[in-house]
């Protein structure tokens, strides 16, 4: 395992496992746990017949009719929900990724959760009453590709505040 460490300039780098405090050790473990619980509930929902899913989905839909002022298709919240659901996948790629110190950790991202949709989706070819759907393959890497960026605009915030505050602390204005 990796952990993200900050050194002088703010340049992300390895620290190997031995070298990490306990906190950066929490910081990858939980990352990952996080990650990897949020795709296994992916995989649950998925893995339930068109029957159980049809009922879950509509108990969400009652609740979000009931709370929003103006009146949503039913089909418009599902896509939602993909869309939703793969951008939080992507999110949680992304602080692993970051907590490990990947560089390239956008790329890597956005690849995993597009590759987990393309096999969410055809992992719905063999479960009763569910098909494998193009559309929504395309609509959860949409999610991802927010996700993604969402992430690399805090990133970028983030990178810019604590570079100033580096040049205050020297002098730099």
């Amino acid at each position: 395992m990796c952990t993200l460490s900050m050194p002088e300039k703010n340049k992300i780098s390895f620290v190997p496992w031995n070298k990490r405090t306990k906190k950066q050790k929490a910081a990858v473990v939980l990352s990952f746990l996080a990650l990897f619980l949020w795709m296994g509930l992916i995989f649950s929902l998925s893995a339930q017949p068109a029957g159980e899913s049809s009922e879950l989905s509509n108990g969400f839909l009652d609740f979000f009719l009931r709370i929003l002022p103006f009146h949503v298709s039913s089909f418009f919240i599902r896509k939602a929900a993909h869309f939703t659901e793969f951008m939080l996948l992507c999110v949680l790629f992304y602080l692993a990724t970051f907590s490990c110190g990947f560089k390239k950790r956008p790329w890597i991202s956005f690849f995993c959760a597009a590759v987990y949709a393309v096999s969410d989706e055809v992992h719905q070819l063999f479960v009763q009453g569910r098909a494998c759907q193009f559309r929504d393959m395309l609509i959860d890497m949409s999610g991802a590709l927010l996700g993604v960026l969402l992430c690399e605009a805090v990133y970028y915030v983030f990178k810019k505040y604590s570079d100033k505050k580096v040049r205050e602390q020297h002098g730099n204005h």
